[in-house]
């Protein structure tokens, strides 16, 4: 197979070869005649050239060279070429491989000083090139490549390089074909490693005239294509890239799977880590788009590779071995790679940042996601966070099309890092992109519950206290930037205020508190910072951009127009008890602000209540059992009113006026959802300890222990019809059994 005639360079005469023609001097290549008489006196000098005089090959008068030894002229007289007379070699221009580079790969051990005694112009490279050809059909090409792996290669620079590529094109082809890169770069460790990687770095710092790299049809030609924009697009659009936006002489080869592959390999080599790493580094300075690109789907398709099934195990140790080639460079590419893409950069500005996103999400939507959460872990502040967000948000956008309704959706809601995925939603909603209220529900029915509650506690810990009005944050293209909106805010209050009492009393991971705990230290942070946090909009509406948002000003004042009735006589508190009721589920976001304005104001007044005349405590008090009563108020806003009511309870009624207020509300509340205290009997059990309750109120509190008793009944009740029904069904079963059935 070519693979394995590939696998390993042809033997050759070694130095020896270039020794012998430079004592010859350029006169051996005075004319193609006295070259051939030179090669074939060289063969016979050769270890085991020129032994029998009756061969074929000496009778013929053909000369006995092979592969490797071809390989061997094409360099030296490449080699000799390059040195010009008047200094005009490449290594003396920016596109040079400097000598600093060659130094520490190679140590030359040619003679090369008598070739120096000799003009360059003396060695006739025509002669060379036309006698070369006498060996086009008889020799392997492809081997004479591989066979340039020999000690002393190395190209010393790109003049050295064009010569190279021309006698190696004129042998092999007359011209037609180029160097192939299976050979150099594909197939095959090269022992000669150090020159391998002087020939990879010469061939991309010369221009595609010079050498074209062979692109695959597909995949290679599309990431070379990240590095182009069209001249008449801003971007965005689907039209044809006409137009270079790399400096890279030849950024085709940076997207070549084979180049990048074998790059990454030699970067393992300890004493070639930081030349390797340097020839990457031309490509992450003058054409980012590709390296970007061209480095994630390698990394895939390797990683591809090695899920098909059958594969036999030598082929998938190779594949698996292709996979982990360079893997600390292709951390260090990847660390520069995501903050110079996914973060704004104003030092160093990519030329086609959109072109480059919209390959990438091409080759792996996955890997766009995980960069954007990537370049947003690495801040520190919420500040910069909600920047980088939005800095991100507005690529996408950019790069591909119909984003709003596909892209980020699927980046909002595919990240499995909660933080980003908040802060992203959040700024998506306060600039109309996503509808807040509707992203919690869809993310609650994907994650569940308790990870939406617990995810919604802890951004709301870190970011409350930085909430601002949407309408006072006008960012960059009147766009809002905010770490987070009152809006969004209000609407994970309101969330959480809906949780369901089961999933709140479930103990946080590795603490020792529930959810339904931190729920109520944020909600209570969240109200004392921002009094009037309930009077705005519904976040059902609010993040619609056609419905015009409540006034919190309009809200506020139909609130206080339903307390002057409350307060007017007790029948009057009952009814609007109803019309909230009413409210709370209406579709009619006004409504749903005016309840959620007079629950906040009730609770806000709690502090007050020890200074209120008698006749509106009482109102109030009542008023604060029937939302109890009636299951107006659930989750962490519930548990603020029975704690409220509890407080109240435990005030000394003769202490002091103001005591002895607080201690009549919590009576007239308690009153009205009694019968609802067999649900909470660790409240109950608080109740009861009120010493000043026993003494005073004996009758109330035997009727709560009564209900204690009741609800405890109820529940040994339960158990024993279960243990029954398990007994009929299975009379040997162990009590063991019982407790594992029960876990």
């Amino acid at each position: 197979m070519v693979s394995e005639a590939l696998s390993s360079p042809a033997t050759d005469g070694g130095p020896g070869i270039v020794n012998i023609l430079m004592d010859l001097g350029p006169a051996c290549t005075s004319n193609a005649g006295t070259f051939r008489d030179a090669l074939r006196l060289i063969t016979q000098k050769l270890p085991g050239g020129g032994k029998s005089s009756n061969s074929s090959s000496s009778s013929s008068g053909a000369i006995p060279l092979k592969e490797g030894g071809i390989a061997r002229l094409i360099h030296f007289f490449a080699a000799v070429g390059a040195r010009t007379k008047d200094g005009s070699s490449i290594r003396n221009s920016d596109a040079s491989l400097s000598s600093a580079f060659v130094g520490v790969l190679m140590n030359d051990t040619t003679d090369w000083n008598k070739a120096d005694k000799t003009s360059p112009s003396d060695w006739n490279l025509d002669v060379v090139s036309q006698v070369l050809t006498d060996f086009s059909l008889s020799l392997h090409w492809p081997l004479v490549a591989r066979s340039f792996d020999f000690p002393e290669f190395k190209v010393r620079d790109t003049r050295h390089l064009e010569l190279l590529l021309a006698l190696y094109s004129k042998a092999s082809s007359g011209g037609k074909f180029s160097l192939p890169l299976e050979p150099i770069a594909g197939v095959g460790d090269w022992r000669n490693k150090e020159g391998q990687l002087t020939l990879l770095r010469a061939l991309l710092i010369v221009t595609p005239s010079v050498y074209k790299f062979p692109l695959e049809e597909g995949e290679e030609r599309k990431d070379a294509a990240a590095a182009l924009v069209d001249v008449n697009s801003s971007g965005g659009g689907t039209a044809s890239p006409s137009l270079l936006s790399s400096s890279c002489p030849n950024p085709g080869g940076f997207a070549c799977s084979k180049v990048l592959q074998r790059l990454l390999s030699l970067s393992d080599e300890p004493k070639l880590h930081q030349s390797a790493r340097e020839v990457l580094g031309m490509g992450l300075q003058s054409c980012p788009e590709i390296i970007l690109c061209a480095l994630v789907r390698l990394q895939l398709s390797n990683a591809a590779a090695m899920n098909v099934a059958d594969t036999p195990p030598q082929q998938l140790a190779s594949i698996r071995a292709r996979a982990q080639a360079g893997m600390p460079l292709k951390g260090e590419l990847m660390r520069e790679l995501i903050p110079l893409f996914f973060s704004p950069n104003p030092k160093w500005v990519v030329k086609n940042p959109t072109g480059a996103i919209r390959r990438l999400w091409e080759i792996s939507p996955n890997t766009v996601v995980a960069a954007c959460v990537e370049a947003f872990k690495v801040l520190p502040t919420a500040e910069e966070r909600a920047e980088v967000v939005a800095f991100q948000c507005n690529l996408l956008r950019k790069s591909l099309p119909n984003a709003d309704n596909g892209a980020l959706q699927q980046v909002v809601s595919g990240s499995k890092d909660a933080d980003f995925a908040y802060t992203l939603a959040c700024y998506m909603a306060d600039n109309g992109l996503l509808d807040f209220t509707n992203w919690l529900s869809e993310r609650t029915n994907n994650v569940g519950k308790a990870a939406v509650t617990l995810q919604s506690i802890v951004f709301l810990t870190r970011t409350y206290n930085k909430a601002k009005l949407r309408s006072t944050a006008q960012g960059d293209g009147d766009s809002v930037k905010l770490v987070l909106s009152w809006e969004n805010l209000a609407s994970m209050l309101r969330m959480l205020t809906m949780v369901d009492n089961e999933t709140m009393s479930q103990v946080i991971p590795n603490t020792d508190t529930t959810l339904g705990s931190q729920g109520k230290i944020i909600l209570e942070r969240c109200l004392q910072m921002y009094p009037n946090i309930a009077t705005l909009t519904n976040s059902s509406s609010s993040n619609n951009a056609n419905s015009p948002p409540n006034q919190p000003d309009e809200i506020e004042e139909a609130a206080n127009a339903y307390f002057q009735k409350i307060y007017a006589s007790e029948e009057s508190a009952r009814e609007v008890v109803e019309m909230l009721k009413r409210f709370k589920t209406s579709g009619s976001s006004r409504e749903n602000d005016i309840f959620a304005c007079m629950i906040h104001n009730l609770f806000d007044e709690y502090r007050f209540f020890s200074k209120y005349p008698e006749k509106e405590l009482r109102i109030t008090g009542i008023l604060f059992g029937l939302l109890i009563k009636e299951q107006l108020v659930s989750s962490i806003t519930l548990g603020i009113a029975l704690r409220y009511v509890l407080e109240a309870l435990r005030k000394p009624p003769n202490q002091s006026p103001q005591s002895g207020k607080m201690f009549r509300f919590g009576m007239f509340a308690l009153e009205q959802f009694k019968e609802r205290l067999h649900e909470w009997p660790q409240y109950c059990s608080h109740i009861v300890q009120i010493g000043h309750l026993r003494e005073g109120y004996a009758a109330l509190v035997g009727e709560i222990e009564t209900a204690m008793d009741d609800n405890v009944t109820n529940e040994t009740r339960e158990i024993l019809q279960l243990l029954s029904s398990i007994k009929s069904q299975n009379r040997n079963i162990t009590l063991v059994n019982l407790s594992e059935l029960w876990r």
